[in-house]
């Protein structure tokens, strides 16, 4: 019997090791001995996720495992190219042509309409017996080369696919190939790589904002995107350096310098490699690169990352780039990145926020909005320099709302070292201003619980009320103070879930219940001890002489939601957050009218507008100020 490893049965079903475990947890799947499974087992319940029959882990199983294909429309410059790519694609995937072969071809299609190899001669010159039939020496050796990885015998003049990719009209854009071969791969082979395409107009941004003087290097580089529209700005080729893992993109790049430079005869400084390991170049003038997000290493190279990259503990590949930069370029040397806005604000990427602002200076962040086609995540640009003032420099942010500088040993200071850009200085005077109140915080103030993680909601929940059930709580069913009336139902049995905290926590006599997945800090309080579900998380504070009423309603006040919007920016209301923010230490009568008021708003005699007033007050703040800028304010 064929058995493979925990590790390698999750890879062939494209998920993690833990939902490997939970699949398990549900009988899905069995190890045999060990972590060990069966290669058939682990086969057929692919075939049945493929094939529907399993449909709720076809609805987990990520991304990874898709095969679905599509066009990089941002990366496509004029709409007329359309068709011809589409024709193109439409016949590579019909008749199951491997890209690396299609590429090629298509490739000495390019090179006859650029003059270096003459059509009347092709199939003579495609035998690679005799260089004279090129233009240039340098163009011959790379064909040759690329041709010598593929050949399964010889292009000949009446194979139907090699004449039609040949003899096929060429759309008229700067990386037809590389929207080629984007187009022709599967979206999971993609989502592996950590690879997506940047819309040309943002690299014409960041190669047009920097001199480029010296040499300058894409260590990710595809198929040349960056490193082509850096060749407008630079004559000499032997200055341009580039790498990548993917061969096919390796090779891609190469001919796209060749075509670019054509009237030059040279061999491109671009190679097929792991540059995070291998790249031994340094002292470049400018870096710039998207560099992959979330892409998978080999166990082999995570522990040669491990031990080159110390600083890095998240494993995240993007990091290693952002490091491997800083550490190539030059004294006054200059970087950018396209990066996905968590960089920013999440807690995972803390190691890579502190070693950018003690090794770099930010100069220049923009907010640049969803930019890839089907990817979720809010991508960035950023722009640093390595040069000795790095602890006086100024940031220059820019967002849809405003461009605006801060000084960057703000985000030093920062929690987590936290990089907040939509936080302007007129916002960080209010935090501050609050924060300089006496005040305490909730590290080590409270108790926490997570909400229940049944495993199988559609097994263990009921949307109506049975005999025996009685209410659980989920995040959209909580408000403001308030529990809404429930959405589903449970016979609590909790040794049948997957994850269930200590039942004294759901059943404490009064609780906060706030929503995990939201943008903006929601409170509810609940003194009648119902169960949550894991999208609804239990906070009960302890902090001596303030009533758990009065914690809720600051929590929920307009002017908390405004702070944590403005330091976290995140879509998960985290433990570490809410202990960070800071409780402010009341006089008796502040403490009994706040109470007072939270009891009233709980009851329905007042709005909350009235607590948000006095909240104010208390920190000597406009609140009228507050509510002429929506954009600047959560509503409740």
């Amino acid at each position: 019997m064929n058995l493979l490893t925990k590790n390698e049965a999750a890879s062939i079903l494209g998920i993690s090791v833990a939902s490997l475990k939970n699949w398990e947890r549900h009988g899905y799947i069995k190890a045999i001995h060990n972590n060990l499974y069966s290669n058939v087992e682990v086969e057929d319940l692919k075939d049945k996720i493929r094939t529907g029959e399993i449909k709720r882990l076809d609805s987990r199983a990520n991304k990874s495992s898709s095969r679905t294909h599509f066009i990089p429309l941002e990366y496509v410059n004029n709409q007329n190219s359309l068709v011809l790519i589409e024709d193109i694609i439409h016949f590579i995937l019909e008749y199951n042509i491997k890209p690396s072969q299609a590429l090629f071809l298509l490739s000495i299609n390019a090179l006859i309409n650029s003059g270096d190899i003459e059509k009347s001669t092709l199939y003579k010159a495609i035998k690679f017996e005799d260089k004279s039939y090129f233009k240039r020496e340098s163009v011959y050796f790379e064909l040759k080369s690329w041709f010598s990885t593929i050949s399964n015998g010889e292009i000949k003049e009446d194979n139907r696919f090699c004449k039609f990719l040949l003899e096929a009209p060429l759309p008229k854009e700067i990386d037809f190939l590389g929207i080629i071969y984007q187009s022709i791969m599967h979206e999971g082979e993609k989502s592996q790589l950590g690879s997506y395409y940047t819309p040309t107009s943002l690299v014409e941004q960041i190669v047009d904002d920097n001199l480029l003087i010296g040499k300058v290097l894409d260590p990710c580089c595809g198929t040349g995107q960056f490193l082509l529209l850096m060749a407008k700005k630079i004559g000499d080729p032997s200055r341009i350096w580039g790498a990548d893992i993917d061969e096919n993109a390796v090779n891609i790049t190469r001919i796209n310098l060749l075509l670019y430079y054509k009237d030059r005869d040279f061999k491109p400084n671009i190679y097929h490699m792991n540059s995070l390991l291998d790249f031994k170049e340094k002292n470049f003038s400018f870096i710039a690169t998207n560099p992959p997000w979330g892409a998978k290493f080999s166990k082999i190279d995570l522990e040669l990352l491990k031990e080159k990259y110390v600083s890095i503990q998240s494993k995240e590949s993007f990091s290693y780039f952002i490091h491997f930069a800083i550490n190539h370029l030059e004294i006054g040397g200059k970087y950018s990145f396209v990066l996905p806005e968590s960089i920013l604000y999440v807690k995972n990427h803390k190691d890579i926020r502190s070693y950018l602002l003690n090794n770099s200076c930010l100069d220049y962040i923009e907010s640049c909005g969803r930019l890839f086609k089907n990817v979720f995540s809010s991508v960035i640009r950023l722009d640093g320099s390595i040069n000795f003032r790095s602890k006086g420099s100024i940031t220059t942010i820019k967002t849809d709302m405003d461009t605006y500088q801060v000084e960057g040993s703000r985000f030093l200071s920062n929690t987590n070292n936290i990089i907040d850009i939509y936080c302007d200085n007129n916002d960080q005077e209010l935090i501050d201003k609050v924060y300089s109140y006496p005040h305490l915080t909730l590290k080590g103030r409270a108790k926490w619980a997570l909400g229940i993680v049944t495993g199988n909601n559609s097994k263990h929940l009921s949307s109506i009320y049975k005999d025996g059930m009685e209410p659980i709580y989920k995040g959209k069913d909580l408000s403001c103070m308030t529990l809404l009336p429930p959405t589903s139902y449970i016979n609590f049995n909790p040794q049948l879930y997957q994850q269930c905290a200590p039942i004294d926590l759901y059943r404490a006599k009064e609780k906060l219940v706030y929503k995990f997945i939201n943008k903006e800090l929601v409170f509810a309080y609940d003194n009648n001890k119902h169960l949550t579900l894991n999208s609804a998380n239990i906070m009960i504070p302890k902090i001596e002489d303030i009533p758990i009423k009065v914690i809720g309603v600051i929590l929920n006040s307009s002017l908390f939601k405004f702070i944590f919007r403005k330091k976290f920016n995140a879509i998960k209301i985290l433990r570490s957050d809410i202990e960070s923010l800071p409780i402010p230490i009341l006089s008796k009568k502040q403490i009994e009218d706040l109470n007072t008021l939270a009891k009233d708003f709980i009851n329905n005699d007042i709005d909350f507008e009235v607590i948000d007033r006095y909240i104010s007050l208390i920190y000597d703040i406009d609140f009228e100020h507050l509510k002429k800028n929506p954009c600047d304010i959560a509503q409740n």
